[in-house]
């Protein structure tokens, strides 16, 4: 909030914008930004409090996140978790392991010519290096290559994509698609937040989907989440509202109580992951030098004008 201040206050920004009035459209983006963990760059009590407040009561208005988010947990099974695509129909009694759960992973997902076009897709890039690698974002003990590669509209990755944001968010909203392919170049990997150990993307409502072409076991830096704990209670908001070190993942030991049901997520490959990552999640360290890769799908675009309206 304070950088944002200083950048409308700034007379440069203002020339910029009358040469290029598109870029309103990043002001507006930034004013309206679902919120995170930064808490605007302010180190407030005051401003988190009613920031959590603030947002918290409208998103209990929202019809879908009030079902999934703000209702208590029914039933939490590790193994109900897995579905498989081809001989079971994701109905509403799936839905609820979701619910319940904050992650179902549903295999054998995709057709067989389009599973194999995207098994092409990164490793013909990645023998060709055609690629960039992200520097600075993750733990030194790993190397992170992003492939230029889009996913085809007409995948039924995209229509899943349509379908659970309608089902979480009330509507549907785009998604970002990032190949990557992740290779461990040293071990031990070392903590680092927001990655390897287990952190939350938000306080309030959110979504990740991942889609795994190649299988991900106990070595290769499987996809890891705590059972239930995306559920928005009293105890889950104390945790980010009076958490005096503002450290909001497990190096808090307040976060123990969330971190009950942890489950590595071992894939078959040709699976997806839908999983509500305001819940506690991480990515597990890698135990071989190997290196996996998947698609990810996020969805910047839902802001807090999409959850109020």
């Amino acid at each position: 909030m304070i950088n944002l201040i200083k950048d409308i206050l700034n007379p440069v920004n203002w020339i910029k914008l009358i040469k290029n009035p598109k870029k309103i459209e990043i002001f507006f983006d930034r004013i309206f930004y679902y919120p995170g963990l930064r808490f605007g760059n302010s180190k407030s009590h005051y401003y988190r409090y009613f920031l959590i407040k603030f947002t918290i009561f409208f998103a209990k208005r929202n019809k879908q996140f009030k079902k999934i988010f703000f209702s208590e947990n029914t039933n939490l099974n590790s193994k109900d978790i897995f579905l498989d695509f081809k001989k079971q129909k994701f109905d509403e009694k799936k839905f609820q392991i979701l619910k319940d759960n904050g992650i179902i992973i549903l295999e054998n997902i995709l057709s067989h010519d389009e599973h194999n076009k995207i098994k092409l897709n990164f490793i013909e890039n990645l023998k060709y290096k055609k690629f960039s690698e992200i520097k600075n974002m993750k733990s030194k003990e790993i190397v992170l290559k992003k492939i230029h590669v889009f996913l085809d509209k007409n995948s039924r990755l995209n229509f899943l994509s349509n379908f659970f944001t309608k089902k979480i968010y009330g509507r549907n909203v785009p998604y970002v698609e990032h190949y990557l392919n992740t290779s461990a170049i040293k071990l031990p990997e070392k903590k680092y937040p927001g990655d390897n150990i287990f952190h939350v993307d938000r306080f309030l409502p959110n979504l990740k989907m991942i889609y795994f072409p190649f299988k991900v076991d106990k070595n290769n830096s499987p996809f890891s989440y705590a059972l239930g704990s995306h559920k928005i209670n009293s105890e889950y908001l104390d945790f980010f509202i009076n958490n005096k070190n503002w450290i909001f993942d497990e190096r808090n030991s307040n976060s123990k109580k969330f971190l009950k049901f942890k489950k590595e997520i071992h894939v078959k490959e040709n699976s997806l992951v839908i999983a509500l990552t305001n819940g506690f999640h991480s990515r597990t360290p890698f135990r071989r030098i190997e290196d996996r890769s998947a698609i990810f799908f996020t969805y910047p675009k839902f802001n807090l004008i999409s959850m109020i309206f």
